[in-house]
């Protein structure tokens, strides 16, 4: 990866070479003390072997002794501005660093976008929103889809879906 990384002429020819995830899991082993947040979701996790034993004996202390201090700790907290994100760390984590930063994504196919829309969705912005878009996307990769927003949830289906026929 380091010769095709160091091969690349600009931008452009680097995103050729690599997918987005890649680059951000190399650069997130390199990044000095990244890569331990990565692994709060495994350190808590109550399912692996060697901590079901103390989960299920005792939850209360589970949590005192392996949850709590990562949700005590100071530290920074990345974020995409205006997202729900941001405002659940400055209003339920006061003590943490929210760094604003751009999503990055950069969805390489119509499908990919459709696949995203879920998980980049900011359910508290649309609060009240009950909306249903069509799209007709055209070029090299024709396609039609639904996007529903209701009830804080987002979801796409393929072609069109819902329309009131006029006629």
């Amino acid at each position: 990866m380091v010769e095709q990384l160091a091969d690349s002429r600009n931008a452009a020819e680097y995103r050729r070479k690599f997918a987005d995830a890649e680059t951000a899991s190399v650069w997130q082993s390199l990044t000095f003390g990244g890569v331990y947040k990565c692994v709060y979701c495994l350190a808590v996790c109550p399912a692996g072997e060697d901590v079901i034993g103390p989960f299920l004996t005792d939850k209360r202390a589970y949590m005192d002794a392996v949850v709590q201090p990562l949700h005590k700790k100071e530290e920074t907290v990345y974020v995409v501005p205006g997202s729900d994100a941001e405002a659940l760390v400055v209003r339920r984590f006061p003590w943490k660093h929210a760094k604003r930063v751009g999503n990055g994504l950069r969805p390489r196919s119509i499908k990919a976008f459709l696949n995203a829309l879920p998980l980049v969705f900011q359910r508290e912005r649309s609060a009240g929103l009950d909306a249903t878009y069509h799209f007709t996307f055209t070029g090299k990769e024709e396609s039609q889809a639904t996007v529903v927003i209701q009830d804080k949830t987002c979801g796409s289906t393929k072609g069109m879906s819902g329309l009131l026929d006029y006629e």
